[in-house]
């Protein structure tokens, strides 16, 4: 429930699934006056799903938003990572995370951690970027 999917249909309207949640968590401040703090948003795990290869968040998104969608990179490059054998696979999303993980390390006393992860993340989808499976034979 605190972690709603919303869609926007073509009259603009906003589409939140499950209903319960529309009431309880599309405002996505945790901390907020006179209110307590709220649990379970996916918010508080974003970081650690980051340090753990999953650089794409459904909560970044424009439309739709999704909170609780995690995956490890663009679509292009999950391709790549099927198609090659496991072990290349392993090796090559490490090096992605040890890319993700290095620029944490080398702005961790940046203030606005948001900003670091989305700009770390940024560094890491512009490598992952190069690997596009050839649909030509």
């Amino acid at each position: 429930m605190q972690n709603p999917f919303i869609d926007i249909s073509e009259d603009g309207t906003a589409l939140i699934s499950p209903v319960k949640s529309a009431h309880y968590s599309v405002n996505r401040l945790n901390h907020r006056p006179g209110k307590p703090r709220r649990q379970g948003m996916a918010e508080d795990v974003v970081d650690l799903f980051a340090e753990h290869g999953f650089f794409v968040w459904g909560g970044y998104w424009n439309y739709p938003v999704d909170y609780q969608h995690f995956q490890v990179g663009p679509r292009s490059f999950v391709e790549a990572l099927v198609a090659m054998e496991p072990e290349e696979g392993e090796k090559l999303l490490n090096r992605f995370i040890d890319m993700y993980r290095n620029c944490r390390k080398i702005n961790r006393s940046e203030y606005d951690l948001v900003k670091v992860r989305a700009e770390c993340i940024d560094v890491v989808l512009a490598g992952m970027s190069e690997f596009v499976i050839s649909t030509e034979e």
